[in-house]
């Protein structure tokens, strides 16, 4: 009798979690989906170099909240001023760290920051070295850059993903607007909430091309203010309510042309920081993917910028 009464809670639990794989596979299917066509559309990213954990930490943290070429030019500072030596960073007073990194901005915060995560490190592993991060796991590299202070998710995902070649997922303003809008993440998930989410969707080996395409993405097509959606190779894809399609309307620049037209991901501005190589800074060098083609003109008058608050 008791075994009767309680098929029907089993045969429901059952059906439950049918309905969630169902859910999650479709999920799946339609990121792949979504990689795939902006793939044909820009073209494969090329692979960055990689460079020392540390050296990966230090300057995902001065790009924190900072523009790219600002925060480049913070990093060859500090790289400059020190040459090189990360202990005479780490000895070094505060106010001489932040005097060398100030053409990025927010120095006082970030001289501070670094310090302390360098006197940590120290703390914690006894030499200024994180190449023992390239034989942990994710979950256990994560979880040691995150009890470093002062580094969050995206930090700790950029050094993973970029100098240890994990699949973490940095999750920064274009990656977390993008895939809001795709109906990837909802819409009221944080960038922390993101990270855990997209890492659970997209497949280990396209971890990083999905980062860098939903980047250039963000910067190109997908703006902030003003989207250029007439143009958008997944327009067809995305469920965002504010679209602006423009005089072309959808087809203009949306999916059916995606696989015949090409862009370029190659500005630094669009491919995010160049990586540098050990702890001497190369000078930027932007590697084109494809030919870019005649930008579309934008119909729609422009409108006034709200100014972007920092982060």
């Amino acid at each position: 009798m008791g075994e009767v009464a309680t098929r029907p809670a089993t045969i429901a639990a059952k059906s439950k979690k049918r309905a969630t794989n169902r859910a999650d596979t479709a999920a799946r299917n339609r990121l792949l989906a979504i990689h795939d066509r902006l793939l044909g559309y820009y073209g494969e990213p090329p692979p960055r170099t990689l460079q020392d954990p540390l050296s990966e930490l230090i300057q995902t943290v001065l790009s924190q909240n900072t523009a790219d070429v600002n925060s480049d030019r913070a990093y060859a500072s500090l790289m400059r001023r020190f040459s090189g030596d990360w202990d005479a960073v780490r000895a070094a007073a505060v106010g001489e760290i932040a005097d060398a990194i100030r053409i990025g901005g927010l120095a006082e915060i970030k001289s501070v920051r670094i310090k302390s995560i360098l006197d940590r490190i120290v703390e914690m592993v006894g030499e200024l070295d994180l190449n023992f991060l390239r034989d942990g796991s994710l979950d256990e590299g994560r979880t040691f850059l995150r009890s470093l202070g002062g580094v969050g998710p995206k930090t700790a995902a950029c050094v993973l993903l970029f100098s240890c070649g994990k699949p973490a997922l940095p999750v920064d303003t274009h990656v977390h607007r993008v895939s809001q809008r795709l109906g990837l993440v909802p819409q009221k998930a944080t960038a922390e909430q993101a990270h855990a989410l997209l890492e659970a969707l997209v497949p280990e080996d396209l971890v990083y091309s999905f980062h860098m395409l939903l980047i250039g993405h963000g910067r190109q097509i997908c703006k902030a203010q003003r989207p250029r959606c007439f143009e958008c190779p997944v327009e067809d894809l995305c469920p965002y309510p504010a679209k602006g399609l423009g005089v072309g309307g959808r087809g203009s620049g949306a999916g059916a042309q995606a696989g015949s037209r090409s862009t370029t991901l190659a500005s630094s501005k669009a491919l995010g920081r160049v990586a540098h190589v050990g702890p001497l800074p190369a000078a930027p060098n932007p590697q084109p993917l494809t030919p870019s083609p005649k930008a579309t003109p934008d119909p729609r008058p422009p409108t006034p910028r709200s100014p972007k608050a920092i982060a």
